[in-house]
């Protein structure tokens, strides 16, 4: 029998106790957002290699997901949920006092989630494998919803504050998401050889530019 590497082999997994389901399709759903951040196609995801990362048989996850379609669905939804969850975070822990620091502590948080998840950008922009949903599926797309109110309500601070918006809270808000969400993807395409503004001062600059009288890019701290 020929020897196998220890890197062939699928990490092994001990058994959740009974009644633990929920932690078992945890598992599920990270061994997938791994796949997604390491796969050079999205056509390489299989239900056999997330079973394989999960170090579980791919029988054991169809209790959870019906196929890889409703678990690549799922995971959108995680990581919108968790995304939502990191920007509540950094709003309630900002200066209430300083609305441009509290809007940049949510832009930051946004960041670091995004860049540190190379998986997330690719589940956003193209639903690998067919996902059945879109983003009038509101049952998968909630958490995306509370992302944008976070972001609006924060420029609506600013507003208040005596920092008047060039254009409507929801418009600067498409801006500000859409725009660094492009630029995330521009850094991990490029795998850090694009020569422009990087991540940080894309952004800073681009929410000043939102603002109809000059706001500083170091005002929002980011």
């Amino acid at each position: 029998m020929d020897e196998v590497s220890e890197q062939s082999c699928p990490p092994r997994r001990v058994r959740n106790p009974w009644g633990h389901g929920d932690r078992l399709r945890q598992e599920i759903l990270c061994a997938t957002e791994r796949l997604l951040g390491e796969l050079d196609t999205d056509d390489a995801l299989t239900i056999r290699g997330v079973a394989r990362a999960a170090g579980i048989a791919p029988a054991s996850i169809y209790p959870h997901f019906g196929d890889l379609t409703e678990l690549v669905g799922a995971l959108l939804a995680d990581q919108l949920r968790r995304m939502a969850e990191v920007m509540a975070q950094a709003r309630d822990e900002a200066e209430p006092g300083d609305p441009l620091a509290r809007l940049g502590a949510i832009m930051r948080a946004y960041l670091c989630f995004a860049t540190g998840n190379p998986a997330h950008q690719r589940v956003l922009l193209s639903f690998p494998k067919g996902v059945g949903v879109s983003w009038s599926d509101s049952a998968t797309t909630r958490p995306g919803m509370e992302i944008g109110l976070i972001v609006i309500e924060a420029l609506e601070a600013c507003a208040a504050a005596g920092h008047p918006l060039r254009v409507p809270p929801q418009l600067a808000c498409q801006l500000i998401l859409v725009g660094a969400l492009g630029r995330v993807v521009l850094a991990q395409a490029s795998r850090g050889h694009y020569d422009g503004a990087s991540v940080p001062e894309f952004v800073t600059e681009l929410m000043s530019l939102v603002f109809e009288r000059s706001v500083q890019p170091t005002a929002f701290s980011l």
